[in-house]
Parts: C-alpha cells; sequence; structure tokens
C-alpha cells in the first residue's frame, strides 16, 4: 500500500498514471490478490519497442525521444519533496506511449527519501531483493 499511496500523488507526463487499486478473490479459498491498475501500454516497455523498431529509419530519433522522457521522469521524481529514488531504473520500466514517448513505470522499489539525522543530505533505505539489482549502483544493490 506504501508504492500505491505514493505512486498516487504522481503528477507528470513522464510517469505511468495510477488508476487504482484492484482485487482478486480466489474462489473456494479465503485469499485474495491486491494489485494495481495502470493504462495498458501497447507498445510495451523501450527493450521490446526498440529491438521491434530497430531497423526503421527513425529509431536514432526514437531513442533520444525515449531517454530524454525518462530523464525528465527522474527528474520530476528527484525534485519532489520529499525527493523520490525509483531505485528500479532500466529498459523494462520505461514503457512506450502510443504516441512513441516514454513513461516510468515499476515503482515496486520506489523510495522516498528520509532526512538522515545530523546530515543535510537525504538517505534512502531499501528492502528486500530484487532482479532489479544488477541494474543498481554497487553501493545500494
Amino acid at each position: 500500500m506504501r508504492i500505491a499511496s505514493l505512486w498516487y500523488d504522481f503528477r507528470s507526463d513522464y510517469t505511468l498514471p495510477f488508476h487504482g487499486i484492484g482485487m482478486e478473490a480466489f474462489e473456494g479459498t479465503e485469499h485474495f490478490q491486491l494489485y494495481m491498475v495502470s493504462p495498458l501500454m501497447k507498445n510495451f516497455d523501450a527493450m521490446t519497442y526498440l529491438r521491434k523498431y530497430r531497423k526503421n529509419v527513425g529509431t536514432r530519433k526514437s531513442i533520444l525521444r525515449i531517454i530524454t522522457d525518462a530523464a525528465l521522469g527522474l527528474q520530476y521524481l528527484h525534485n519532489r519533496h520529499p525527493p523520490v529514488v525509483h531505485s528500479g531504473m532500466k529498459g523494462d520500466n520505461i514503457l512506450i506511449t502510443d504516441s512513441g514517448g516514454a513513461v516510468l513505470g515499476g515503482f515496486g522499489l520506489t523510495k522516498a527519501l528520509e532526512s538522515a539525522e545530523n546530515s543535510d543530505l537525504p538517505r534512502a533505505v531499501m528492502t528486500g531483493k530484487s532482479e532489479s539489482q544488477r541494474w543498481m549502483v554497487r553501493n545500494t544493490a
């Protein structure tokens, strides 16, 4: 729920919109699964998109737009108060819109920074393991 409440507040053209939380009950049991709802990105993620269109004439222009949009998404997150660290940045978490632009998704490891005591520098606390760790800088993985 922490991730949902953080993601809910994002208001940027460069972050994947959050539509809400859904719940699926498993028939015949008391078990259920919660999930977060966002728009379907028909162009999938940056890796899939660029693999599919790599031979097209405008691919270099597309790559530049995707990188720029992703950077603007990170800038938006880092400029929030408190700043937000994505912590899972990789091509699979950069989703491609219908117009060929990029939005950041994959907020599962996202953390809001907390002020460290006796310091002007913010700190982040990473919890759990993730396949995204291979993409993280060494001191946060």
